[in-house]
């Protein structure tokens, strides 16, 4: 068996940054999961500069991309947002006829 050991290669490693706080909400695994998807893409969002008009960041993340990133079912996915939404760490807004959220 080969180990893998850090060194400098790790920097080139890319990783998503998982926020402590959610260790601490009763939230499924799977909400946190999506969570920090959307937190990264958020990330890429504020670079971007992608405001809504009261000037906070907002993110368009399709729920079939969602659910290809991580490996669950649509329902899953819609499921993981709701719990999301529930304790108020999402805020889903409609994008328009025919075009995806903003989250």
């Amino acid at each position: 068996m080969k180990y893998l050991y850090m060194n400098e290669q790790e920097r080139q490693m890319q990783y998503y940054q998982f926020p402590k706080f959610l260790l601490e909400l009763q939230l499924s695994q799977n909400a946190r999961i999506i969570y920090m998807l959307l937190y990264d893409r958020a990330r890429i969002s504020r670079k971007n500069n992608w405001t809504d008009e009261d000037g906070r960041v907002y993110a368009i993340f399709p729920i079939e991309e969602l659910s290809q990133k991580t490996g669950k079912c649509k329902s899953s996915v819609k499921k993981a947002l709701k719990e999301l939404d529930d304790a108020g760490l999402l805020i889903r807004k409609f994008g328009g006829f025919s075009k995806p959220r903003h989250m």
